[in-house]
């Protein structure tokens, strides 16, 4: 049996999806451009970090980066061997571009499911549940009627969160609004 929160609330996240998809590729072809600035020199833009001149935080950002840059390149053939220090050139890889695209996709519609466990143990049963507006990313309401015939309205907006190894991530704080 379905669960009328789950219901009402279903159709965002498909718009949630959509949402992650399009932001993975506005970051991809930020790095696009990152890169074909630097000649596609991969050391110039996304260096591994050296020395101990930077704070714990600078140097996991900067190790995020350095990782990040690489999960979506590959190196050209023609470079034989390097040293450290030089030039690491690199083109796009379109098949890990794709595949951190779709990494975003389910990663959205975990968070999404996540978004609406946290929703239904919030409010409890329900006989009715009825969504207003169409975007949990600026403001959502969940007008139900709970299983004690008490109506409420339960308000969601979603932010954006970054951890300190600076991955991305959605939140959706939900409050009951008070009347």
């Amino acid at each position: 049996m379905k669960n009328l929160i789950a219901e009402a609330v279903a159709p965002l996240k498909d718009v949630a999806i959509a949402r992650a998809a399009k932001c993975a590729a506005e970051t991809i072809e930020k790095v696009r451009e990152d890169l074909a600035a630097a000649n596609w020199n991969v050391e110039a833009v996304a260096p591994y970090p050296r020395g101990q001149t930077v704070s714990r935080a600078d140097y996991r950002q900067s190790v995020a980066k350095y990782n990040f840059y690489r999960s979506l390149v590959i190196g050209r053939s023609d470079q034989g061997y390097r040293h450290d220090g030089d030039p690491y050139l690199v083109d796009m890889s379109p098949s890990k571009a794709e595949r951190f695209i779709e990494e975003c996709k389910r990663n959205a519609a975990a968070q999404y499911e996540e978004y609406v466990a946290k929703l239904i143990r919030k409010v409890g049963e329900v006989t009715e549940a009825k969504l207003i507006g169409t975007s949990v990313w600026f403001k959502s309401e969940l007008d139900v009627m709970t299983a004690a015939g008490e109506f409420q309205t339960w308000r969601t907006k979603m932010i954006v969160n970054v951890s300190v190894l600076g991955k991305v991530f959605n939140q959706w704080p939900t409050r009951q609004v008070k009347k």
